[in-house]
């Protein structure tokens, strides 16, 4: 089973990106290829080394954000000669659990789902945990996010999908038709998701901590997240509105 991980590298913390890559030798029962986009002139000879650790194409764009970045991607995997079963998502500063991928696969395949998100755990900036356990995305504090509601919580309260733990069968994004809103900044993700419902494709999450999310004041989403919540609501009004007129 074929695997493409994209991921959308910018001012790159090296030992973060070292326990990112480092985890991605813990996947078993998959073959895993490395699609990392580098978002400006932050290829070191030192990035590069830590990428080479897995099978990996790295490719180096001129600094145009994550969304575009991300967008490259799905393009680098759709031109590759490769045929991928899936692609998962993941950031430069979060970390897979042993076998996520694996794991949340077969989750996909018993439940019949499209595209799965996973539950979390936090760690700080020194990569220790902070028993802060994740079941939701940035605008769902508080709910309890599983399989049967995920998509109620999508159009009703927020995005409650963690972006890194994100693993979309490959015939979505090989269709072509789905890409990231290149002209959006934040809430990207949940623009997709919410196109996505509309176009009947399912959702689930894995109730399973199969990632670390790392939370510090120095990675480049800390700030993002309040700013990010009016364009939520926007979003969310805008499908709602165009399901009523469907």
């Amino acid at each position: 089973m074929n695997i493409a991980v994209i991921l959308p590298i910018y001012k790159p913390n090296k030992k973060w990106l070292q326990e990112c890559i480092a985890a991605l030798l813990y996947q078993q029962g998959v073959n895993i290829y490395l699609f990392a986009g580098i978002d400006g002139n932050w290829l070191t000879k030192e990035i590069q080394d830590i990428l080479k650790q897995v099978k990996v194409s790295i490719i180096t764009y001129k600094h145009s954000g994550i969304t575009s970045t991300l967008n490259k991607l799905i393009v680098e995997v759709i031109k590759d000669k490769r045929h991928f079963d899936y692609i998962a998502r993941l950031d430069a500063d979060d970390i897979y659990s042993k076998n996520k991928l694996i794991t949340q696969i077969e989750y996909m395949k018993k439940h019949k789902l499209d595209i799965t998100g996973t539950y979390a755990r936090e760690i700080d900036s020194n990569s220790n945990i902070t028993n802060k356990r994740l079941s939701y995305g940035s605008e769902c504090n508080g709910t309890n996010v599983n399989t049967e509601n995920i998509e109620e919580i999508l159009q009703d309260i927020g995005n409650c999908i963690i972006h890194s733990s994100v693993v979309f069968k490959s015939d979505i994004l090989y269709s072509g038709n789905y890409f990231y809103t290149n002209h959006m900044k934040k809430s990207q993700d949940y623009e997709l998701w919410l196109r996505l419902l509309l176009s009947d494709y399912t959702f689930g999450v894995v109730p399973i901590i199969l990632l670390d999310y790392r939370k510090s004041d120095t990675q480049i989403t800390a700030g993002a997240n309040k700013g990010s919540r009016n364009i939520t609501t926007r979003v969310k009004e805008f499908y709602k509105l165009l399901r009523e007129l469907m």
